[in-house]
């Protein structure tokens, strides 16, 4: 057996002990999906009922990659990678580490890309030079302080910590060179629009690229505490 399908198979098995309790009918469907996988060795009927789930939930990451990979353990080539590759394109790092690192492919163009898979990263123009945007695994200082200045300094925010004990920011480099965000666990436009405003100010990058083309980049987070 090759080492990737063996590797594919792991993560299959995996799934099972990771799949919580719910009522949700698409993640039922789900389970069950890998339950026939698993338990009755029912590749044919697993891979119907994952169809359906992706087809109800487009963006169903696990189902995704669990759907490629057993078209990848039935012979249908074609049909996984254009699955992993999908993916990619919602953000599963698992889908774009098989693709480049055991099947040896290469991610599509995508408007919206991962840092990770960029030809050319993004920086931070300091004085036109440029610097780089992680420095020892943690935002650079230039990009950090005045973030923190802004979420401490914006009264929407600090009414949305009240109920809250943890605020993460998704932070994006536009194809322009702005940063851009949204945040994460909170429902409100007015705070989604506030971060973006603070992102927005920071200051200029040079735009990630791949294939020669700009891209929006994504791949940095900053928690926000009380």
């Amino acid at each position: 057996m090759n080492k990737y399908l063996l590797s594919i198979i792991v993560i299959l098995l995996a799934s099972v002990s990771s799949i919580a309790q719910s009522s949700s009918e698409i993640r039922n469907m789900y389970k069950n999906a890998i339950k026939l996988y698993v338990e009755q060795k029912d590749t044919l009927k697993a891979i119907q009922e994952l169809e359906k789930v992706a087809q109800l939930k487009p963006r169903y990451k696990d189902a995704i990659f669990d759907l490629g990979a057993m078209y990848l353990q039935t012979g249908n080539t074609e049909k996984a990678m254009d699955l992993f590759q999908t993916g990619v394109r919602i953000g599963d790092r698992k889908a774009a580490d098989l693709l480049k690192n055991e099947l040896k492919q290469k991610i599509r163009f995508y408007d919206t890309m991962s840092v990770e898979d960029v030809d050319e990263k993004p920086y931070v123009l300091v004085n036109s030079k440029k610097e780089e945007i992680l420095v020892n695994k943690e935002l650079n200082k230039v990009i950090h302080k005045p973030l923190l200045a802004g979420i401490r300094n914006s009264e929407i925010l600090k009414k949305e910590m009240q109920s809250k004990n943890m605020l993460i920011a998704v932070l994006y480099i536009t194809k322009t060179g702005e940063m851009d965000a949204k945040i994460l666990l909170s429902n409100n436009p007015l705070v989604h629009d506030e971060m973006k405003k603070i992102a927005k100010s920071v200051g200029r990058f040079s735009p990630g690229k791949y294939e020669g083309k700009e891209v929006v980049t994504y791949g940095w987070t900053l928690p926000i505490r009380k």
